[in-house]
């Protein structure tokens, strides 16, 4: 999952974050380390710190294992319907979602869904996308 950065206008997961916590479910956040996108499992509010972008993160765990992941809950600025979306140029979240099959999952508000975003090769289109009112299944081409 992410923890979410209201003033980017990114749909405000943590309500889903404590609830699934609260249920022993285990979640990972990103954690930036340079170049790098790495995860620490979430242990509660009181143990996030802010990091490298001003975004509260965990401590990285070095155990993290992608392969065990379900899902992975992306943050988007937009996407479209086939799933393509537009995140903070930085392309991390592409290297980490390129080593995975997990089902890739973006939370929107409506009116970040958009028409024909341009890809690039490096890209990787998410699975499923939620509004505040439909489930999309991405459509590819």
């Amino acid at each position: 999952m992410y923890w979410p950065l209201s003033a980017k206008k990114e749909v405000d997961i943590r309500p889903l974050i404590r609830t699934l916590y609260a249920q022993n479910v285990a979640i990972y956040l990103p954690v930036m380390s340079g170049d790098e996108l790495m995860h620490g499992l979430y242990a509660g509010d009181e143990d996030l710190a802010i990091g490298l972008f001003g975004v509260a993160e965990p401590r990285p765990d070095p155990t993290f294992d992608i392969e065990a992941l379900d899902c992975i809950i992306v943050p988007t600025l937009a996407v479209d319907l086939a799933g393509n979306r537009i995140g903070y140029g930085k392309g991390y979240y592409d290297r980490f979602l390129k080593q995975t099959n997990a089902i890739k999952i973006a939370p929107i508000f409506a009116n970040q869904l958009v028409q024909g975003i341009p890809t690039e090769t490096h890209d990787v289109p998410v699975d499923i996308l939620v509004t505040e009112q439909y489930i999309y299944n991405a459509v590819r081409l």
